[in-house]
């Protein structure tokens, strides 16, 4: 993987925080995810690294975890990383950044793709064609509809057991909606999804940051995975009415 370093980061509110800083900062951009998920270690980071201890890496994690009011992006109150959980961590407007690109460079990725495109919709006319996980938004936004009634009833089942597994949650909004229409497009079945939503609630560290929301759970194939496979460590024979509900959830 790879990230870009803009100019801006040396002269903005960052100037003079620290080398330590700067290094755990142009690592998390270097080997962020297409999603802009990256695992912080303090240890391993300090191997790699080098130059430093724990106390370090540490105090570096603490400055870009800490809100910015100075920062010129308003987003998470100028936080330039998120914890999402044990040594996960999220790049606030890593998405953002990575669409920045030289116009030319735009312009031939949007005409090949959109020859693929075609290429594929030749082959079969009855499933549309489906982005590749590092497409960028910008060509295909994560929000995929789908009309057929399959999908929508696998859309109602899907938010019928998010909302039977955390009773306290009323609604799902139209973001957690999409998300479940953008998963079930990318081929996951309600089963995935069904799953996904029990490992994220079972899950001790977001029981203890009450992080259950829908669109969270499902916000990108990586995590659902990742969700899925937390749900399968724990799992055993049970019967499907003793997971529901699995907990009355806070608010994310």
């Amino acid at each position: 993987m790879y990230g870009k370093l803009f100019a801006s980061t040396f002269t903005g509110s960052m100037r003079g925080s620290g080398v330590h800083i700067f290094a755990v900062w142009a690592y998390a951009l270097a080997t962020k995810d297409q999603h802009g998920f990256v695992e912080l270690n303090v240890d391993d980071l300090v191997d790699r690294l080098g130059n430093c201890v724990a106390a370090d890496i540490q105090d570096a994690l603490n400055f870009l975890t800490t809100p910015d009011p100075d920062s010129r992006s308003a987003d998470e109150d100028g936080r330039r990383l998120v914890e999402e959980g044990p040594y996960l961590y999220r790049v606030v407007n890593a998405v953002d950044y990575q669409k920045i690109k030289k116009e030319d460079d735009r312009r031939e990725y949007l005409t090949r793709k959109q020859r693929e495109r075609r290429a594929r919709l030749k082959k079969s006319t009855d499933t549309p064609p489906k982005p590749e996980p590092d497409v960028p938004s910008e060509l295909f936004p994560d929000e995929v509809p789908d009309p057929s009634p399959n999908r929508k009833k696998d859309l109602a089942t899907v938010v019928k057991f998010y909302l039977s597994t955390h009773p306290k949650r009323r609604v799902v909004n139209e973001t957690g909606r999409q998300k479940v229409r953008t998963r079930l497009a990318e081929g996951f079945t309600v089963d995935d999804l069904e799953n996904a939503i029990r490992g994220n609630a079972m899950d001790p560290w977001h029981v203890d940051k009450g992080k259950h929301g829908l669109e969270y759970v499902l916000r990108n194939p990586d995590m659902v995975n990742d969700f899925i496979g937390k749900y399968e460590q724990t799992r055993k024979p049970r019967s499907r009415s003793d997971d529901l509900p699995l907990l009355n959830a806070g608010a994310e």
